[in-house]
């Protein structure tokens, strides 16, 4: 019974080899993800500043233009 266990052990070590390198992508990834996250959060508070300038009146202003100038102007774009 020792001797079977003993035929185990070389590949349970083989297998677990492999376990630092698994732990240090990992740890990349997360790293990664948290640099994703803190740019898009970064982006987030950027696009939310601008919005506060944009005003609805002055969108619906420059598409009536824009449209109108379509209607006279069929063949042009």
């Amino acid at each position: 019974m020792t001797s079977q266990r003993l035929k185990g052990c070389p590949r349970r070590y083989e297998d677990q080899r492999h376990i630092p390198y698994q732990l240090a992508f990992t740890s990349d990834r997360i790293k990664d993800a948290q640099h994703t996250m803190t740019a898009m959060k970064a982006a987030n508070k950027e696009l939310k500043g601008m919005m506060k300038t944009v005003r609805i009146e002055n969108i619906d202003s420059m598409q009536d233009e824009t449209m109108e100038e379509r209607r006279t102007n069929p063949g042009r774009r």
